[in-house]
């Protein structure tokens, strides 16, 4: 599998609007330039004070989007990425269009949500002159983006991958994600301290119906 397009026709009227692309394709095929956009825009403020342990991590600690070499190492965990994309903007005068944020799905399993094999995140960019990157975080485009990944992902994988439902945890006080997350069925199951990263406070969800999130819906 390439890097593919998803009918525009069938996304939400948000990105239709924008005239955005959503691209699909397994995260260890994504090309260098478009890998090291996801690396740099890890670093926007947004990104670091929510996400900053597991996406950059230390020197010390590195996670899995500090450098294009630890994507490297992320992207062949077996990931299916969706991106939303504008095909008419180039940053950095290269030929990769200009990528607005990014979904993953990936397998994992986790002790306290043990029927969802699977996992998910999304994470939305915003805008910087200097790089001529456009905005696309607090834009109305995160819950269209989640509703058209979690369409598309039964036509990407096997049913077994999926299991019976969809997990996904995230820092607590991170409030608008909460929120997005639970207008899009994803329910609270647990709080706890995630050693790995510090004691860190995180919010464990699952949606035990992701699968019939329907497009369209706000």
């Amino acid at each position: 599998m390439t890097i593919e397009l998803l009918d525009r026709d069938l996304l939400h009227e948000r990105f239709r609007a924008r005239q955005l692309d959503v691209a699909v394709c397994p995260a260890d095929q994504l090309p260098d330039d478009q890998a090291n956009q996801i690396v740099l825009k890890s670093r926007q403020t947004h990104i670091l004070e929510h996400e900053g342990q597991e996406d950059v991590g230390t020197e010390e600690a590195p996670g899995r989007f500090r450098g294009q070499a630890n994507f490297i190492e992320w992207a062949q965990k077996g990931r299916l990425m969706y991106l939303p994309v504008d095909m008419s903007v180039h940053p950095e005068d290269n030929d990769a269009p200009d990528i607005g944020g990014v979904v993953w799905f990936g397998e994992r399993y986790h002790d306290r949500v043990p029927e969802s094999t699977m996992t998910f995140a999304i994470r939305l960019y915003v805008d910087d002159e200097e790089n001529n990157w456009g905005s696309y975080r607090q834009t109305g485009l995160g819950g269209p983006l989640m509703q058209a990944a979690h369409n598309d992902l039964p036509h990407r994988v096997e049913e077994s991958r999926i299991g019976t439902g969809i997990g996904l945890d995230l820092v607590e006080g991170n409030e608008p994600a909460e929120a997005l997350y639970i207008k899009n069925g994803y329910v609270e199951v647990d709080r706890y301290e995630d050693l790995d990263h510090g004691g860190q406070r995180r919010i464990l969800m699952e949606n035990m119906s992701a699968l019939a999130i329907g497009v369209g819906q706000a």
